[in-house]
């Protein structure tokens, strides 16, 4: 695999002064549908959601994918592991995938548990480098 490139390396670092940084985010959805779009890096998980789902009703297979509540997202975070975001109240520049790519996912039963779980996570820097 070819190095990363270092400007890549800084995407979520970087503060822009008005607070209105757009990031080009690669989503794929559990239809296998691949979709790209610009969102806010400042924007919190539930509002990239709410975009992801809004664009998605103009893509084929939009009604197999049930009610948007019952997914969630999943990414490959700085420490290289497979990491749920199931606390969506999160920004996505906190969550600072390595690569800005998301998986839309089915959640699974016990939710209450694993949101728990997330945000003891988030608290004690589990998985961050």
């Amino acid at each position: 695999m070819p190095p990363a490139k270092t400007d890549q390396l800084d995407l979520w670092a970087e503060s822009g002064l008005d607070g209105d940084v757009q990031v080009m985010v690669d989503f794929l959805l559990p239809t296998g549908i691949y979709i790209q779009m610009e969102v806010p890096r400042e924007s919190t998980i539930q509002h990239i959601k709410l975009l992801l789902w809004k664009e998605a009703q103009t893509y084929p297979l939009f009604s197999l994918l049930g009610e948007m509540e019952s997914h969630m997202f999943e990414c490959v975070n700085q420490a290289a592991v497979h990491e749920e975001l199931e606390d969506e109240t999160r920004r996505l520049c906190d969550v600072r995938p390595f690569r800005p790519v998301l998986k839309l996912i089915t959640r699974n039963c016990g939710r209450a548990e694993r949101l728990l779980d997330s945000k003891i996570g988030v608290l004690i820097g589990k998985g961050d480098t």
